[in-house]
């Protein structure tokens, strides 16, 4: 009888797992329909939109601006502006730290070429005869 309960339990421990994973999985399901929805419905107005583009290429642009007011377009210029200066002087900075590395670059280069060239010269004043091995 112990057996026969530990079974039932396993069962019923078996259909909970399985009702749970059914419920899962069309939940699942839904998520997918409702996301390929989504994405047809962006596919659409992608199509729309390119349609429109080929239509009146800069008609899109020409709303986007008219819709905008002349103040909040001329703040938005400045910022701009300002932001392009200080790209500027970050540019300028980096190219002057790029230009003394590769200045200490080359003077490590020459001392290197000096030692190794110093090296051969006495290498070769200690070379008194022939190598011999053995």
């Amino acid at each position: 009888e112990r057996r026969r309960d530990g079974l039932r339990g396993e069962r019923d421990e078996a259909l909970q797992e399985h009702r749970a994973r059914q419920q899962e999985g069309a939940q699942l399901q839904q998520e997918c329909m409702e996301a390929r929805k989504t994405a047809l419905q962006h596919a659409s107005e992608v199509k729309s939109a390119m349609w429109r583009a080929e239509e009146a290429p800069y008609g899109d642009l020409l709303q986007l601006a008219e819709a905008l007011d002349s103040e909040s377009l001329e703040e938005d210029i400045e910022d701009m502006q300002l932001r392009c200066r200080q790209l500027q002087r970050v540019c300028t900075q980096t190219h002057k730290a790029l230009e003394k590395k590769q200045e200490e670059a080359e003077r490590w280069r020459s001392r290197s070429l000096m030692a190794h060239s110093a090296r051969a010269e006495d290498a070769s004043e200690v070379d008194d005869g022939p190598f011999v091995l053995g």
